[in-house]
């Protein structure tokens, strides 16, 4: 599979069910958005399409973050390993003493 598109869309039919296309490249999946709709953990008083836009787009928010935060430790963990080979030489190369 060649990863050149990725897209997560909420197609409105008016049923909440088989109306979210995750597409990754050529393939596409289909799911509903029924459980976005009953979420009581936001905006419990609604079910409506403009709520699952909302729960939809608070959840990509929040995947956002937490990909950013991982990829800032790792390039930090990453810069500081660096760092601290550098300094006790390891990675460099040392010659041999017979």
């Amino acid at each position: 599979m060649q990863l050149n598109h990725v897209s997560l869309e909420f197609e409105d039919n008016g049923r909440f069910h088989n109306d979210l296309v995750l597409r990754l490249g050529d393939q596409q999946w289909r799911c509903d958005s029924y459980y976005l709709l009953i979420d009581r953990g936001m905006l419990a008083d609604r079910e409506d399409a403009a709520k699952v836009r909302d729960v939809l787009r608070r959840l990509l928010e929040q995947w956002h973050s937490s990909v950013v935060v991982s990829v800032k430790v790792k390039l930090a963990t990453s810069l500081m390993t660096s760092q601290t080979n550098t300094r006790l030489g390891c990675g460099a190369r040392q010659s041999e003493s017979i």
